[in-house]
């Protein structure tokens, strides 16, 4: 018989493309409150062999997973779009339904964005934690690589934005420039109003947090690509703004 699915009083996703900070928001948030871990379990690379297949072994997997996590009653993931494929894939969605809710997060700085993922897939070097493998140099600059980078930065946004529509799942948006500095009070508002559990004040989570890696070079290149403006990235810049423009009007918890 297959093991049942756990009991849960909700299920917390997080969805967001390519350096969005989800990694700082997700540590944040599991210091001050109740979630014990905020794993990528419905990343494809985790689940290859169900996104592939019927077969019900990463299912059962699944289960174990959140019965293990889940002690307070709450299990949370983040992922793009393919993450959350796969929940629907593994049955996560539908056994849950009632009580998930997203959170979208996102940067309002596209431009940005683009450009600190271009640089990390030069340096290697993807948070604070991680060694960098090569250093990124003025001369690496080139604006049509970027460019694509926030192509494709916004094309991942749209088809999770599709998905939320699609799915009528409970959604809010979260914006990295609200809590990049440390200050996650709306992020604790959003949380509170979903009765997601606090940790006591002697309780506090201890994680290892990661730092920003964005320096001089960042801001050269930024400005940079937007004197050059290259073909195509105003374009980009009004999709992408009109995207968030409709993004502000997601139900709220």
């Amino acid at each position: 018989m297959d093991k049942e699915w756990p009991k849960l009083d909700g299920c917390l996703v997080i969805m967001f493309a390519s350096r969005s900070g989800s990694t700082f928001l997700c540590r944040s948030v599991s210091e001050k409150y109740k979630i014990e871990q905020f794993g990528e379990d419905l990343n494809p690379v985790n689940f290859k062999v169900c996104i592939e297949s019927d077969s019900l072994v990463p299912q059962l997997k699944l289960k174990r997973d959140i019965q293990k996590r889940a002690t307070n009653g709450w299990f949370a993931f983040k992922g793009g779009f393919p993450g959350i494929t796969g929940a629907e894939r593994l049955g996560l969605i539908d056994q849950y339904q009632d009580r998930i809710h997203i959170l979208f997060l996102l940067r309002r700085d596209l431009v940005a964005q683009a450009i600190s993922l271009f640089k990390a897939e030069i340096t290697g070097q993807f948070h604070s934690t991680q060694k960098a493998q090569n250093e990124a140099v003025d001369e690496d600059f080139d604006a049509e690589k970027i460019l694509r980078k926030a192509n494709t930065i916004l094309k991942t946004t749209q088809m999770v934005e599709e998905y939320i529509n699609a799915s009528g799942q409970s959604a809010t948006p979260v914006f990295y420039e609200e809590f990049q500095n440390g200050d996650f009070s709306s992020v604790e508002k959003v949380l509170d109003g979903l009765s997601l559990p606090r940790r006591d004040s002697d309780d506090l989570g201890s994680v290892k947090q990661v730092a920003r890696l964005s320096d001089s070079l960042n801001a050269e290149w930024k400005e940079r690509i937007l004197k050059d403006h290259p073909s195509g990235l105003r374009d980009i810049l009004v999709e992408y703004d009109a995207l968030l423009a409709r993004v502000k009007k997601l139900s709220h918890p």
